[in-house]
């Protein structure tokens, strides 16, 4: 699975490429990934403009104009391309595409469809069931060091266990926890 920093690799490259393109046809290969598309999924998204890409923990929030969040996690084997162009056939994996009126595309290719797409109300997305019960960002500029020591304290697990758990800081993985 991705780690923390790599979904803020992701992120980086999918601001610097898709900041302030309109989307303007969704087609979904599948009916699902790991979870099923939300009814109304391609509706949401198109017509829309990209005003900005943010992550919270490990998932991707693509903020669109008229107040909407387009919710993505990579799962174990996902991965997005941009293109120059929309292709005319999609390979095997490819289930979302998403063409922007530029000609460009963006598509979500994820071989073991382990990934996870949703649209909510940006106003709602704290609230999100996937991402109410996170904890503290640990590359947030203003890290709350003096109220993570408190909670860290607190537990009664190894420090690796506690590292891990998401709702006391989020995108702290195995390999970074061992580190």
């Amino acid at each position: 699975m991705p780690e923390l920093p790599e979904v803020e690799t992701v992120r980086a490259g999918l601001e610097h490429g898709i900041i302030n393109k309109t989307i303007a046809r969704v087609v979904l290969h599948r009916a699902d990934l790991r979870l099923p598309f939300p009814a109304g999924f391609a509706q949401h998204l198109e017509g829309s403009t990209i005003t900005s890409v943010r992550r919270r923990a490990k998932y991707l929030l693509i903020h669109l104009s008229g107040g909407v969040v387009w919710l993505a996690h990579l799962g174990m084997s996902g991965r997005f391309s941009l293109l120059r162009a929309a292709p005319d056939m999609f390979k095997r994996h490819e289930h979302v595409a998403v063409i922007f009126t530029d000609g460009a595309a963006l598509i979500y290719n994820d071989p073991r469809r382990f990934g996870v797409m949703d649209v909510v109300a940006a106003d709602a997305i704290s609230t999100h069931k996937l991402l109410a019960h996170l904890g503290f960002e640990p590359l947030a500029k203003d890290f709350p060091t003096a109220a993570f020591a408190a909670k860290l304290k607190a537990r009664g697990t190894s420090i690796k266990q506690a590292l891990m758990d998401a709702s006391l800081v989020v995108g702290v993985g195995n390999i970074y926890a061992s580190e």
